[in-house]
């Protein structure tokens, strides 16, 4: 399917939306549709522009079919296992395929859309970390350099007064790079987690209901 009136759309940030130059409507079309040379017209600005919660559609739904382009088969997808594919901070990587065993995202799109799944996580995943608090986006940064201090600090006070300022600043740095690295992964982690919950609580979307 080809979008109507072409040159009058601008391709966004996302694949398989097009937005109208003159009244700013959104329009989506499946990705295979995008690729188009006359539809690279947009501006930096607009391909540059972050995406918000506010920029997601819902629609209702208990179940969700997806394409999977490896062995050319559809697969309807739904509760617990479709609250796991739309959350963008699940850890899962993919769903069972009959035919091929493990299907990963990036090989299932979207039948109703055609946008991948890895792409759809991204985006989603994107709009959330865009609309959280600059607290909730730096977390991972903040507890790496917290526990960072807080482990290389103890670490040279612990040896400054029987070993000397040499061994204390090598006990400083050593295992202040420890409690960097063990801070930022914990703070990825958590941060995930507290973008979650905003899903649920702040923004009242359910994942499974995001288009």
């Amino acid at each position: 399917m080809q979008p109507d009136a072409a040159p009058d759309f601008a391709v966004t940030r996302h694949k398989n939306l097009r937005l109208h130059r003159e009244t700013g409507e959104l329009k989506r079309y499946p990705t295979e549709s995008c690729v188009s040379d006359q539809h690279q017209l947009c501006s930096d600005l607009e391909l540059n522009m972050p995406t918000t919660v506010d920029d997601l559609t819902c629609e209702p739904r208990d179940s969700r079919t997806v394409h999977h382009d490896r062995c050319n088969t559809d697969l309807e997808i739904a509760d617990n296992t479709l609250s796991f594919v739309t959350h963008p901070y699940s850890r899962v990587k993919g769903i069972s395929c009959p035919n091929c065993g493990m299907a990963r995202f990036d090989t299932l799109r979207w039948l109703d859309t055609g946008e991948l799944l890895s792409d759809y996580r991204k985006r989603v995943g994107d709009a959330l970390y865009n609309s959280a608090p600059k607290s909730v986006q730096r977390f991972p940064l903040i507890l790496a350099v917290s526990l960072g201090l807080l482990s290389g600090g103890a670490g040279f006070l612990a040896t400054a007064d029987l070993a000397g300022l040499a061994i204390a600043s090598f006990f400083f740095v050593f295992l202040g790079l420890i409690g960097l690295a063990c801070g930022f992964g914990l703070g990825y982690v958590s941060r995930g987690a507290k973008l979650s919950r905003r899903l649920q609580t702040e923004h009242k979307i359910d994942a499974r209901h995001i288009t």
